[in-house]
């Protein structure tokens, strides 16, 4: 069998195997469904985007790893009609790799709408990563107040603009997301919220059930209170209000005036100085000056600490290191960054977003709160914070969570899906 995997970005080993940067944050489970495929008798190629290629050429390499090829990634790369040469690329390399079936990873580019649209005889499936239909509806994250705008104080033009532009091509790629999903009609998910997204689309959508994990390198580690750094908190990266680290800044306000020396870590490639406090600057994106006016006119620089991009090693490390997870995003699909953290048996604290609610039990293996109330979701961190027997019962029951989650018999192989799909069969789950 020859698979055909298509992203947006040069993610793993499509990206090692072209020696090409990668500068996103997420897309680590490409990554894992890699290493955990069988590629006994099968033959696996890559094909990727990447504004580093020029328009009308494709870069292609071989390794060990196996065979990829890379096009241009426009730098408006959703909500728009891609130009023409790009898809006389991608069809190029499908034609030249002619493969028996052909995974898309996501929705969300423009990239994902051409493979849908090439060479219908050929099976397609899509791994859902994000809901571009159900992100946009959260688009600001609720910063509407008068009190919340104050921050925006200092954002150049320029910047205000390049956000509502991106606003508007974001919500313009519902369209193209439908397009190919109805396309391809073929769905990878491991919950009701997906199926339910697509059934609304599509009552032909055919669902495949297949769990998503974390990487095995986060199973082989375990939280222990009696080795954390007390009175920390380790969270998502977010540069756009959607991901919610400013409700995490008014829950820190609170948090503080009872813990004093709580410190907040955050992780991502944001401009940082010497201190690990953002850097100021004419470029800063409008909600990375929002939280560079809340932290410095609430008095939190000492609270607040940017760690920078992390591989997996040292977002493993942090995870062990701190006394609690929070995942504040008003929207995310399996928040697999919260799964990792069950994994390792960090406790935490998330919102009711996506997927999250099929695997978290309410107050026993996690505490979920409503996105918009910081106030308890500051209650319940000092809850954790204050009584170490919550934070190890919390710990503990993730961890068990995760292991009879990964256990469950109703997740399919891919290899045994795209057999499945292949051979025009239309079952949930396939043992």
């Amino acid at each position: 069998m020859k698979m055909l995997w298509i992203s947006t970005s040069p993610i793993g080993p499509a990206g090692r195997i072209l020696s090409l940067p990668y500068q996103g944050t997420s897309g680590g489970w490409i990554q894992t469904e890699y290493e955990a495929l069988s590629l006994e008798d099968q033959f696996i190629y890559f094909l990727c985007a990447s504004p580093d290629v020029p328009l009308g050429q494709i870069k292609h390499a071989i390794s060990i790893e196996g065979e990829a090829y890379c096009i241009n990634l426009p730098k408006i790369s959703y909500g728009k009609k891609p130009p023409k040469i790009l898809k006389k690329n991608m069809e190029d390399v499908i034609k030249t790799i002619n493969p028996d079936i052909i995974q898309i990873w996501g929705t969300e580019s423009c990239i994902s709408y051409l493979a849908s649209e090439c060479f219908p005889h050929i099976k397609k499936v899509i791994f859902i990563q994000g809901l571009i239909g159900m992100h946009a509806r959260y688009i600001g994250g609720y910063i509407n107040s008068f009190h919340d705008k104050k921050y925006y104080k200092g954002v150049s033009f320029i910047e205000i603009i390049k956000e509502i532009i991106k606003a508007f091509y974001f919500k313009n790629q519902i369209f193209y997301e439908q397009k190919t999903l109805t396309n391809c009609l073929n769905v990878i998910s491991d919950n009701e919220y997906t199926k339910a997204y697509c059934m609304s689309i599509s009552q032909d959508i055919v669902i495949y059930t297949h769990n998503l994990f974390a990487n095995q390198l986060f199973k082989g580690m375990t939280w222990n209170y009696d080795h954390c750094e007390k009175e920390s908190i380790f969270t998502v990266y977010g540069i756009t209000a959607e991901k919610g680290l400013h409700q995490l800044l008014k829950a820190l306000k609170i948090i503080k005036k009872v813990k004093e020396n709580v410190v907040l870590y955050i992780p991502g490639p944001y401009n940082i100085d010497e201190k690990n406090h953002l850097k100021l600057s004419k470029s800063m994106r409008p909600f990375e000056r929002w939280l560079y006016n809340y932290i410095l006119e609430n008095e939190l620089l000492d609270n607040v600490i940017f760690v920078g991009k992390l591989d997996i090693f040292q977002m493993i490390e942090y995870l062990k290191k701190c006394n609690i997870f929070v995942n504040p995003s008003c929207m995310e699909v399996h928040a697999l960054s919260l799964r990792e953290a069950l994994t390792v048996g960090v406790p935490s604290v998330s919102t009711f977003c996506g997927s999250v609610s099929e695997y978290i039990n309410n107050g026993i293996n996690a505490i979920m709160y409503r996105y918009e109330e910081h106030e308890i979701l500051a209650y319940y961190i000092l809850k954790i914070l204050q009584c170490p027997e919550l934070a190890c019962n919390l710990s503990s029951n993730a961890i068990q969570t995760m292991k009879n989650y990964e256990k469950s018999n109703n997740s399919a192989l891919l290899h045994n899906i795209y057999t499945n799909i292949i051979n025009h069969k239309e079952l949930d789950d396939i043992d």
